[in-house]
């Protein structure tokens, strides 16, 4: 199946994974949002390996551009849980982390 990326509006047609997401953006001079996303088809990860450096560069691709609410000033941290995943069950519960 051929899916457009959100992360920069390419088709792509290797294979896919539906998953849901919870998203914690934390601010340094606003509050923190929480926001849970049911994301539609995404690329699947290359490896589940999380020492691997293709597994941080799939999360930085295809899971960092769902984070942020806007906010341009002032030091942000991102925390993103994979909630659903029906087609990679091992990808449920992994957290992916940004700005620390």
């Amino acid at each position: 199946m051929t899916v457009t990326l959100h992360s920069t509006g390419a088709r792509y047609d290797g294979p896919t994974v539906s998953v849901s997401l919870e998203v914690v953006n934390t601010y340094e001079l606003y509050e923190t949002v929480t926001t849970r996303l049911r994301i539609g088809l995404i690329p699947a990860p290359p490896t589940l390996d999380e020492d691997a450096d293709a597994y941080h560069e799939w999360a930085d691709e295809h899971i960092l551009c769902f984070t942020g609410v806007g906010h341009t000033d002032g030091d942000s941290w991102y925390d993103v849980t994979i909630t659903e995943c029906p087609e990679q069950v091992l990808l449920v519960g992994r957290t992916f982390e940004w700005g620390y």
